[in-house]
């Protein structure tokens, strides 16, 4: 039978990979294992061969063979969170590594190791204007105390990158909204309709 078959590969690959330490027939193994027939350990144990190996190429492309086998958005949100760790960290990819990270969102639009990734990776190629929409995310997912930081780090931006007051003036009163005694908040609207009304006199 099928599973018979896989049994024995699998025996196959354990004895390559522990006792011949040969990697490489054990990967071919598992391989053909699931050729007869694809199954979530399978991928997951070639998965941890590859990255031991440090053949990110080849873990990338099981990775996302393990994602395209399973049906529940969140399990293949998290298997392309791990393909873009991989472009990220390992290969120095930071566009597909982006494009990784959104992927794993379209999957879960509520996955948070993807979104504070992003932020990440967006500060660090600075681009202002997806990082406000990674931001206007966040605050989907986020609790009170993570939402006043959000809000802190997006009025920075619109009034640093953007120029825009009255952006930055809303977000700071979202902040008062959630914390009412904030005294950076309060502080920071003083400043910025003190800017705001110098820029107005004739």
């Amino acid at each position: 039978s099928i599973e018979e078959r896989k049994a024995i590969l699998s025996e196959i690959a354990h004895t390559q990979d522990v006792r011949l330490r040969n990697p490489e027939e054990a990967a071919s193994a598992y391989l053909r294992a699931l050729e007869l027939e694809p199954d979530r350990e399978t991928f997951r144990t070639l998965t941890d061969l590859y990255r031991r190996e440090r053949r990110w190429r080849e873990t990338i492309e099981t990775l996302m063979r393990a994602r395209d086998f399973e049906n529940e958005p969140q399990l293949r949100s998290k298997l392309q969170y791990e393909v873009a760790e991989l472009y990220e960290r390992e290969l120095s990819d930071d566009e597909s590594a982006v494009a990784g990270y959104q992927l794993a969102l379209e999957f879960d639009p509520e996955n948070r190791d993807a979104l504070w990734s992003l932020e990440r990776l967006y500060t660090k190629l600075d681009r202002p204007a997806e990082l406000l929409s990674v931001y206007d995310a966040q605050l989907r997912v986020a609790d009170a105390r993570e939402r006043v930081k959000i809000l802190f780090k997006t009025a920075n931006i619109w009034e640093d990158k953007f120029q825009n007051l009255e952006n930055a003036d809303a977000c700071l009163e979202a902040v008062l909204a959630v914390d009412p005694t904030n005294l950076q908040a309060i502080k920071g609207l003083e400043r910025l309709r003190r800017l705001d009304a110098e820029a107005k006199r004739p």
